[in-house]
């Protein structure tokens, strides 16, 4: 079996569903997407009475995932960051969505993608603004989540 090339990060398309209308934008950067477990770690004697020890998987983990982009004028996450705080779609159980995440090549090809399960933005902010500075402003969302699946 010929093993496959790394694939290179170009791009990525961020699809929200559920609660609010279908939200899309690309983002440049995506950090974060990750899953982890606690450990938990049981001491015991076996039939012979020496100390053994097991480590176990405990609670799953999902960290904060990082989006970001140049900024624009596109305004649909600060609107569902805006829903949410102001508790317009009711309480937070009910304004969680699914997001989902999707790689593409230079040539605008899906690569592979990951499904937020219960994902609401945590925590907007814009650029850092400058007079003396040429860059260009960049615009972060953090998303809180309860699952990821990779495709």
């Amino acid at each position: 079996m010929a093993a496959t090339p790394p694939l290179l990060s170009y791009q990525f398309g961020v699809e929200v569903t559920g609660a609010v209308p279908m939200l899309f934008a690309y983002f440049t950067e995506v950090s974060g997407l990750a899953e982890e477990n606690d450990v938990t770690e049981f001491r015991y004697s076996d039939f012979l009475g020496n100390p053994q020890y097991l480590a176990i998987p405990g609670l799953k983990k999902f960290p904060e995932i990082t989006l970001k982009r140049g900024i624009t004028g596109d305004l649909s996450f600060w609107l569902w960051f805006r829903l949410i705080q102001d508790g317009l779609l009711g309480n937070v159980f009910l304004a969680r969505s699914v997001v989902t995440i999707t790689m593409y090549d230079k040539m605008g090809v899906p690569n592979t993608g990951w499904v937020l399960n219960n994902a609401w933005p945590s925590k907007l902010s814009g650029p850092q603004l400058r007079t003396d500075s040429n860059d260009y402003g960049v615009e972060e969302v953090v998303l809180r989540y309860e699952g990821i699946l990779r495709w």
